[in-house]
């Protein structure tokens, strides 16, 4: 099944999709196809074991609770951060910055998004400003409206 990771690996760079879920994907087909091959049963019991390989891939990777931290950079922040707040739903954090060699204010954008929103924000912000500069971090634990509640 090595080539189902090529497939997954091409899948997440030009479709943006999930490569654990990717991997899923292409690997049921494979399953799926040998089912003259292997009978019922056992398929069913592959697609269990796939599933599960899938849920603990994506818990190793990712943790419980998995949040992403967003910082954007771009020219255009004010259409970018209009475009979260009406399309996602999503709170925007503005910090002010400069940089280090031009010495020109810049305006940074934070958002803290579930990994299922990132594809959605990404198309947000390529629509907006394809040159915009775009980090994406993991972070463990949020608290906070619209999150965990800090006093529990």
């Amino acid at each position: 099944m090595a080539g189902t990771v090529i497939l997954a690996r091409i899948a997440n760079k030009y479709l943006d999709w999930n490569i654990s879920y990717a991997l899923l994907f292409f690997d049921l087909i494979v399953a799926f196809s040998s089912y003259f091959i292997i009978g019922a049963e056992k398929l069913m019991l592959t697609i269990v074991i796939l599933y599960v390989g899938t849920k603990v891939m994506d818990f190793m990777i990712e943790g419980l609770n998995p949040k992403k931290a967003v910082t954007i950079i771009s020219e255009k922040q004010n259409d970018i951060a209009e475009m979260v707040i009406t399309e996602m739903d999503r709170g925007v954090t503005v910090l002010s910055g400069h940089g280090y060699y031009t010495k020109n204010p810049k305006e940074v954008l934070y958002i803290v998004i579930s990994k299922q929103e990132v594809s959605t924000l990404k198309k947000i912000v390529r629509s907006i400003d394809p040159s915009a500069f775009l980090t994406i971090h993991d972070v463990r634990d949020v608290f906070g409206e619209g999150f965990l509640d800090i006093s529990k």
